[in-house]
């Protein structure tokens, strides 16, 4: 059951019942950190002396022992946007911060270019989902009577966890934006939301920031730089050709074949008849253990990971170009807001690895499990313009 607003009914704990919500303190504030650590006492017992109540939702390095005023707010927890909200209205309100995200960005038009289609949109789409989500999810959360009654929340520390959460605040106190994120918002989030801020230091003005955001942005594009230049050698040594590549993943749990599994194995596809293990190698993604690679060789298996792909001379070569077009959007990147900064060196580097890919290995088909990820949509379209289908199953 769900309400005309998209959010699902919430869970009881730690929530304001409806009509229960405290009257607000007016000029009180409270700053709310996830968890504290050592280095942020200085700047909670700043907040403390100028009255402001300061609150964290777990107990870290800084306890209330050592901070008298601190409170521990142990009772509740930020829900996870997809208890909270239903999809499409979640969607909707992305929508929004996207379209206001890419207002003028050079850097999204060379993304768009690069990969030859505004699909590649929906690579943001799902990063924003998650941290739009999740800002909407302490919202929510916020809602509950231990925080109701302040007229201020200043989201500190860990929060926000992206940009984004000051690109959706700053659109939420537009009068024209408001409209289109309030009708996908209850009302109990949207007063929680008019309480919001954030501290984030990178809110500067002048030099020191014009600085910084350089800074962060040669950063970002050196890091693209070494991470294509670590597959370069003197040499060539292809992948070896497959028609069907699988992935696999640090959580997948479904490709034990021993003792009882819930789910069924993604390798049922190989039936030994027209597709053997021999037309088949398994994609391990970063972080998937030496021992589930080794029980994948058992089963007779190649394994395949984006450390085995080599550039050879020519395909360096080949590859200078983008790199370079990437690095002249610096100027343009320095201006743009901080959100967009990884992500051309990050798509770059996407890019350079599938094509390499779909050139040395030439898979007909990359069967993905389970893949919600951000990077599986530049993946695809990379396979998709090499003419490599992508099937996409969920259980």
């Amino acid at each position: 059951m769900t309400s005309p607003a998209g959010i699902r009914p919430a869970p009881s704990r730690g929530l304001a019942e409806p009509g229960g919500l405290p009257s607000l303190v007016e000029g009180q504030e409270i700053v709310l950190y996830r968890r504290l650590s050592a280095a942020e006492r200085p700047a909670v017992e700043s907040a403390l002396n100028r009255g402001s109540a300061v609150a964290c939702l777990v107990d870290g390095d800084v306890s209330r022992d050592a901070t008298p005023g601190l409170q521990v707010l142990t009772d509740l927890e930020v829900p996870h946007y997809g208890d909270v909200f239903e999809g499409e209205a979640l969607v909707q309100i992305v929508d929004v911060v996207l379209e206001a995200l890419s207002r003028g960005s050079r850097s999204l038009e060379w993304i768009r270019r690069l990969y030859g289609t505004n699909d590649i949109d929906n690579y943001f789409r799902r990063i924003l989902l998650n941290e739009v989500g999740e800002l909407l999810s302490v919202a929510q959360m916020s809602t509950a009577p231990e925080l109701a009654g302040y007229e201020s929340i200043i989201l500190a520390g860990e929060w926000p966890t992206s940009s984004s959460w000051p690109c959706f605040l700053a659109l939420w106190r537009r009068e024209e934006s408001r409209d289109r994120l309030a009708a996908h918002v209850p009302a109990r989030v949207r007063r929680a939301l008019d309480r919001f801020s954030v501290a984030d230091g990178r809110e500067e003005n002048g030099l020191k920031a014009a600085a910084g955001n350089l800074v962060h942005v040669v950063y970002q594009l050196a890091a693209s730089w070494y991470r294509l230049l670590r597959h370069a050698r003197p040499w060539s040594r292809p992948l070896p050709r497959v028609r069907l590549l699988l992935r696999t993943y640090p959580t997948d749990t479904n490709i034990d074949e021993g003792g009882e599994v819930r789910l069924r194995s993604i390798d049922f596809i190989v039936d030994g008849d027209q597709i053997t293990a021999e037309d088949v190698a398994y994609w391990a993604e970063a972080g998937v253990s030496a021992e589930r690679r080794d029980a994948l060789r058992e089963r007779g298996y190649r394994v395949l990971r984006a450390r085995d792909v080599v550039l050879g001379p020519s395909e360096l070569l080949g590859a200078l170009p983008v790199l370079l077009s990437c690095t002249g959007l610096l100027p343009a990147m320095v201006k743009e807001d901080r959100w967009w900064h990884p992500h051309p060196g990050k798509l770059a580097y996407d890019f350079l690895l599938w094509r390499a890919v779909c050139r040395q290995a030439k898979p007909s088909a990359f069967l993905a499990y389970n893949d919600l990820t951000p990077e599986g949509v530049a993946r695809n379209l990379v396979l998709r313009g090499s003419g490599c289908w992508s099937v996409w199953y969920q259980h």
